[in-house]
C-alpha cells in the first residue's frame, strides 16, 4: 500500500509539473505572437497635431478633409493610438463619414479633379469607389460628355455613365441584390423568424399558465418556517 501510495504522489507531481509546463509554453508563445503597439515619436506627434488642426478648420470642405484624414490613419497605423475612435474623439466623425471622406478624396484624385477648384459634391462621386481608378476616370469622361456645356456633370449623369462604362459591374450589383431578395434566403430568414417568434409565444403562455397555477397554489395554502403546508 505504501509503495502504490508514493506511485500515486510520483505520478501527481509529475502530471502538475507536466501542466506546469504546457501553460509557460502557452504563454510564451501568446507574447512570441503579441505585436506590442508602437508609441507615436515626437516628430508624429507634431504631424498629427498639425492635421488634427487642418481636418478642424476645413469640417465643411469635404475634399481637404478626406485627404487629411487619409494622412491620419496612414501616420496611426500600427501605432496604440486607433483610427476610428480617435477621429470619433477628436473630430465627431463616424465610422461610415470617414469611409466617405477619404473614398471621396481618393476618387476625385482618381479623375484629374484633385486640386481643381470646381465644386463636386461628395453625393456625385458616392460608389465610384468601386471600380479601379482607370474605370472611375472613363466615367467620369463620359459623365461630362453626358453633360455638355454644363460645367460639372450632375449625380444622375455620373450615374447614368456608370451603366454606360462599366454596365457588368452594375448588373452585378443589381442581381446580387436582386439574388439576396429571390434565392430563398430572404423567404427562409423571415420564415425562421416567424417561427421563433411563434415558439417564443408559446413559451410566454406555458410561463403564464405555470404562473398561475403556483399563484393559485401558493394563495390557497399557507406558510410557517419557510416550509409549505397542505391543507
Amino acid at each position: 500500500m505504501k509503495e502504490e501510495s508514493k506511485n500515486i504522489q510520483a505520478a501527481g507531481t509529475t502530471n502538475n509539473t507536466n501542466n506546469t509546463n504546457n501553460k509557460e509554453t502557452k504563454k510564451g508563445k501568446k507574447a512570441m505572437n503579441t505585436t506590442p503597439a508602437k508609441e507615436l515619436t515626437a516628430e508624429q506627434k507634431t504631424q498629427l497635431q498639425k492635421l488634427s488642426k487642418e481636418i478642424l478648420g476645413n469640417l465643411t470642405k469635404n475634399y481637404a478633409l478626406g485627404k487629411a484624414l487619409i494622412e491620419v490613419k496612414a501616420l496611426l497605423e500600427g501605432t496604440a493610438e486607433k483610427f476610428e475612435p480617435y477621429c470619433k474623439e477628436h473630430f465627431n466623425l463616424a465610422h461610415s463619414q470617414v469611409n466617405r471622406l477619404m473614398n471621396y478624396a481618393k476618387v476625385r484624385d482618381n479623375i484629374g479633379m484633385g486640386n481643381q477648384a470646381e465644386y463636386i459634391s461628395e453625393n456625385t462621386l458616392r460608389g465610384l469607389d468601386r471600380f479601379t481608378a482607370e474605370i472611375q476616370k472613363q466615367i467620369w469622361e463620359e459623365a461630362k460628355r453626358l453633360a455638355g456645356d454644363q460645367k460639372m456633370p450632375t449625380t444622375a449623369q455620373v450615374q447614368e455613365a456608370r451603366k454606360k462604362v462599366a454596365p457588368k459591374t452594375e448588373q452585378d450589383l443589381g442581381d446580387k441584390k436582386k439574388q439576396f431578395l429571390t434565392n430563398g434566403f430572404y423567404d427562409r430568414f423571415t420564415a425562421d423568424f416567424r417561427d421563433l417568434h411563434i415558439r417564443f409565444d408559446q413559451r410566454l403562455q406555458l410561463l403564464n399558465l405555470i404562473t398561475g397555477e403556483l399563484l393559485h397554489l401558493l394563495g390557497s395554502h399557507r406558510f410557517t418556517g419557510g416550509c409549505l403546508h397542505l391543507e
